[in-house]
């Protein structure tokens, strides 16, 4: 017994649109991380102790909680209309929403750690734990955690850049030019994961981000007015 495979709705200009914002959500999200890093976020002394650091800036948790969980629910938006849009046909294009998923979870999760780092359960510890040596042990394993949630992100959101080059190309969801890149940027945030220990590839989802919600978008457009003009 066959059956006829699914013809992803690649005319669908309302589900490009929905990709399209969701792009250019996670990408606005990110963006603020680096911004809120260089303009909002103080600088303390290295001996200073880590509670009161925390304890005089606990908004920190609120801005990265808001950044890395709208860039995660950007993502999902992103993840879930990109798939809707290829149909889910192929193993290599579920494979890719899969680990699509997998990252605007973990950028979700991020999120909600970082509020944990801020928390008043982190900038009361200076009463259980006087010492400079346990504050500085707890934070530590907090950023270990956190690391390994971005290593896990960019590989999430690299597989599924892969799965949009290679399925989502095939179908025409995507053309050539931005199936290459997506496939640079696949390769920009695993390399130095692998090669130095250090996931700060991931920061190129931002301007891939910024150019999959434009053409998104763009071609949401298009596709809408075309069905008017022919009715």
């Amino acid at each position: 017994m066959t059956t006829t495979p699914v013809r992803p709705p690649r005319t669908d200009g309302a589900l490009h649109r929905t990709a399209g914002w969701g792009a250019l959500g996670a990408a606005v999200a990110y963006l603020g991380q680096p911004l809120a890093v260089a303009l909002l976020f103080s600088e303390y002394p290295d001996d200073a102790p880590v509670a009161d650091r925390i304890a005089a800036a606990p908004w920190n948790g609120a801005v990265e909680g808001v950044i890395f969980g709208g860039l995660g629910l950007g993502m999902l938006v992103l993840v879930l209309a990109v798939g809707r849009l290829r149909g889910g046909a192929s193993v290599a294009g579920r494979v890719g929403d899969a680990l699509g998923l997998v990252s605007a979870a973990a950028w979700i999760l991020i999120g909600g750690m970082s509020l944990a780092k801020y928390s008043s359960v982190t900038a009361g510890m200076g009463e259980d734990l006087p010492g400079a040596q346990d504050q500085l042990a707890v934070i530590t394993a907090l950023d270990t955690v956190i690391i390994g949630l971005v290593a896990t992100a960019g590989i999430g959101a690299a597989g599924w850049l892969v799965g949009l080059a290679t399925a989502g190309r095939r179908v025409g969801v995507v053309g050539t030019g931005l199936a290459v890149v997506c496939a640079v940027a696949a390769a920009v945030i695993v390399v130095p994961m692998f090669v130095l220990a250090v996931p700060f590839g991931v920061l190129v989802l931002i301007p891939v981000l910024l150019v999959l919600g434009a053409a998104f978008l763009l071609r949401g457009r298009r596709t809408t007015a075309d069905r008017v003009r022919t009715g």
